[in-house]
């Protein structure tokens, strides 16, 4: 049974690389590597022929993932500004509507700090990455 690269650690595949290489090296066919390493035959067969072409560096597991901070609609410094805003006064202070912090609330609090428009389901996400608890 094949096992899914993505859900292993970076390290893991780099040795499932290196190791599948080193194989290929000695002869084996990708199909035989393939079965040890347990990763799809093509897959065995691209990374040779990367490495075949380029060397070491074409094998080298690149970043996983977002960078972080990536896609974000806040930047820290707006982040560190609406927090302070929450912290430091209530709605009413604030001439708001609302009696309480709520998303609905904070999602005003921005829309009114910083012009961003924000889904409040993002909102969420916000509060809850800055550990705030909202019922």
């Amino acid at each position: 049974m094949k096992i899914d690269a993505r859900k292993i650690s970076t390290e893991a595949q780099q040795e499932k690389r290196n190791l599948a290489i080193k194989l290929r090296k000695k002869g084996m066919t990708c199909k035989e590597v393939a079965n040890i390493v347990e990763i799809n035959h093509t897959t065995i067969s691209r990374w040779y022929a990367r490495y075949k072409r380029d060397g070491d560096k074409s094998i080298k597991v690149g970043q996983r993932g977002r960078k972080i901070g990536a896609k974000r609609s806040l930047f820290p410094e707006q982040e560190q500004q609406i927090i302070r805003q929450l912290i430091d006064k209530n709605p009413q202070q604030l001439q708001f509507k609302f009696a309480l912090w709520t998303r609905e609330a904070v999602r005003y609090l921005i829309k009114h700090e910083l012009g961003i428009d924000m889904p409040i389901s993002t909102v969420g996400h916000y509060l809850k990455k800055w550990k705030f608890r909202l019922n």
